[in-house]
């Protein structure tokens, strides 16, 4: 009848294992739900059950890269911070090279102004990074901006070096046949 309803799990020891009302886990997302009314259900109750929906505040999670170009088996530092400040919170880094899909990197925790940073070795290739909080009591969680590497191979620096290699002795080759004084 066009009435909105939202899911009010209550399962899960504490707030962060369980669902938050209005969470819907991905495997319920866009499935059409099915109303089951309660009618012909026993009528007395063993206990009362209610749910209090609060809007949470909003949070911001910001992320850099030290470098957006470099060459395999180098490492970064990617860094951040949760805006507000949330100290000793969870913030779970990931990554997707050439579009493959997102993998988890670590999990860093913020220190007293909210801020994290952890060292990685990437894979070769076109890199997004990008930086997930859950939220807590207060605050809604957040994902960051994504930041982009081009993650460079080796060989790829190999290729160059024999491209400038060749081309200076080329300059050099025309260079002398020009210059050659004529025989007389």
């Amino acid at each position: 009848d066009n009435d909105s309803y939202y899911i009010g799990e209550c399962t899960g020891g504490k707030w962060r294992t369980g669902w938050r009302i209005g969470e819907t886990p991905v495997n319920y997302q866009n499935v059409s739900a099915q109303v089951i009314t309660l009618g012909n259900i026993e009528q007395p109750l063993i206990d009362q059950v209610s749910v209090n929906l609060r809007e949470l505040d909003p949070s911001t999670v910001n992320l850099a890269v030290s470098t957006p170009l470099l060459l395999e088996n180098s490492y970064i530092t990617v860094s951040g911070q949760v805006l507000p400040y949330v100290t000793g919170e969870n913030v779970t880094l990931q990554y997707n090279v050439n579009g493959r899909g997102w993998t988890t990197i670590a999990t860093v925790q913020t220190s007293l102004d909210g801020k994290f940073v952890y060292s990685w070795l990437p894979e070769t290739g076109s890199v997004a990074v990008q930086a997930n909080w859950i939220g807590n009591n207060r605050y809604n969680g957040a994902t960051s901006f994504q930041a982009n590497i081009l993650v460079l191979p080796l060989f790829f620096i190999a290729e160059i070096a024999a491209c400038v290699v060749a081309v200076t002795v080329l300059l050099f080759v025309v260079l002398k046949t020009r210059h050659r004084k004529p025989k007389s």
